[in-house]
């Protein structure tokens, strides 16, 4: 097959895909509640109360909108190509298919309908990704990867401030300030589990970048030093789990066997973070007045208490806090008894939408969870019950077997190509963290993950003729 160079027609449809694409990024943490006094919105923000601000909020809000027919349109004109029914595809097929069975519970239950502004998203990015990966050859797959990755980068220096800021200006850990920054701030915060999983996919690409582009090895270092120190600081159990896979995938795509090479790497991603972090702990102790009381209970107090059998006395409490009070949280022990305590409340969580969910076959549309049991299933397999009942449950069951195939078949046979191997590895901690997480169930930063990485790791014949030509 001829290379042919792209029309004007064509690449204006690349174009507007690549905008779509972009909207979505930005209508992250849009309130569709917004949408329904539409009308008097759009008068107060552009005619009477001329407001910057709204005008953006209500622009972001809407943009998706716009482009979900757009996007229609486009798929059914590439629909007519034959490589549309590769085998390749089916996982875009059983995501939509996912998707459009949780706008029936919407209909039959009582659930708010004003959700299925999520499910239009989710099918976007589906759509997009999948056009993505039929009408974009390789180097561009890679530059909209890179423009994601930037933009989500900015998601945690944005974010990662405003959690700074606030813990610095009260007592108790970084994990702790979640709440009050939405409370305080009056906008909407990542969850700690959320920022952790930010830090840890821009630490992967980062990581495995700078390993073949030598040229920018400074930079990715300052980025994997960041990334690190915010992973330790957020200390989510999952998260935690999956950096060290992600060490020991490192390590062994590295073939890091030398001690210098071993004892540099752990130096470079495990002791200098944590030494910032304790360095946070001692600079918020100096220079920020705080309430002493607390530290206590930090784990220098609690030994140099069982030692010599005394309380500390001001000077040795504040002396001893230098070493021993803690940005990070304490982690929960685990105890068969207390399993509930261990995972933060979930298995109680999971055993009410149990119990609570009588649409059994379809769920109750997206937000299922939410609707059931006032907040987030926390696992992609209860939420899509909630929200698709056992229809959805055997999807997201399916979608989960293509992930793991996609993954394998990369690790097997990209290992050369860090952008890939960077994506195969994205997409096991996205993976992991959908057991604890509803993650890509639903539209967010996971979802646009997925469908990046995927349209990025599967390939089509048209486009690596075109590469080749």
């Amino acid at each position: 097959m001829k290379f042919v160079a792209l029309n004007n027609f064509e690449k204006n449809i690349n174009y507007i895909i690549f905008i779509c694409w972009t909207s979505l990024w930005l209508s992250l943490s849009f309130n569709p509640e917004n949408l329904l006094n539409l009308n008097y919105e759009v008068k107060q923000c552009f005619f009477y109360n001329f407001d910057s601000k709204c005008i953006i909020n209500m622009t972001r809000g809407i943009m998706p909108l716009l482009c979900f027919p757009i996007i229609i349109l486009i798929l059914i004109k590439d629909l007519k190509k034959e490589h549309i029914f590769d085998k390749s595809n089916n996982i875009f097929l059983f995501l939509v298919l996912f998707f459009l069975i949780q706008f029936i519970g919407l209909f039959y239950t009582n659930n708010d309908i004003l959700n299925s502004y999520f499910l239009i998203n989710a099918l976007n990015v589906v759509f997009i990704s999948f056009l993505i990966k039929i009408r974009f050859p390789e180097n561009l797959r890679n530059s909209i990867l890179i423009f994601s990755l930037v933009i989500l980068f900015g998601v945690l220096i944005f974010y990662g401030s405003t959690y700074f800021i606030k813990y610095f200006s009260q007592s108790g850990n970084f994990y702790g300030v979640w709440g009050n920054i939405e409370r305080d701030y009056q906008i909407y915060a990542p969850r700690p589990t959320g920022l952790g999983r930010t830090a840890l996919v821009i630490l992967i690409f980062s990581s495995f970048f700078s390993c073949m582009n030598h040229n920018y090895k400074k930079i990715c270092l300052i980025l994997n030093t960041i990334c690190c120190t915010f992973i330790f600081l957020l200390t989510s159990r999952a998260i935690f789990f999956l950096f060290f896979v992600f060490l020991l995938s490192y390590f062994i795509f590295n073939r890091i066997i030398k001690f210098k090479d071993i004892f540099y790497n752990l130096l470079k991603f495990l002791i200098i973070p944590i030494l910032l972090v304790y360095m946070l702990s001692i600079v918020k102790t100096i220079f920020f007045e705080l309430d002493k009381t607390y530290l206590k209970n930090s784990y220098v107090g609690m030994i140099y208490k069982k030692i010599y059998n005394k309380e500390l006395n001001y000077e040795e409490n504040y002396f001893l806090s230098l070493f021993g009070s803690k940005a990070s949280r304490s982690l929960p022990k685990f105890r068969t008894n207390e399993l509930g305590k261990f995972s933060s409340g979930r298995t109680e969580d999971w055993m009410s939408i149990i119990d609570n969910n009588k649409n059994i076959l379809f769920g109750y549309g997206v937000m299922g969870d939410r609707f059931l049991i006032n907040q987030s299933a926390s696992s992609i397999i209860l939420y899509s019950y909630a929200s698709s009942g056992l229809l959805g449950l055997s999807l997201i069951v399916i979608i989960i077997l293509l992930i793991l195939k996609i993954i394998i078949k990369s690790s097997i046979f990209l290992r050369k190509n860090s952008i890939k191997v960077s994506c195969a590895l994205t997409l096991f901690t996205l993976l992991g963290r959908s057991v604890l997480e509803t993650s890509y169930g639903v539209f967010g930063i996971d979802l646009m993950l997925l469908g990046i990485c995927i349209a990025v790791l599967i390939s089509n014949d048209r486009n690596k003729t075109n590469e080749s030509n």
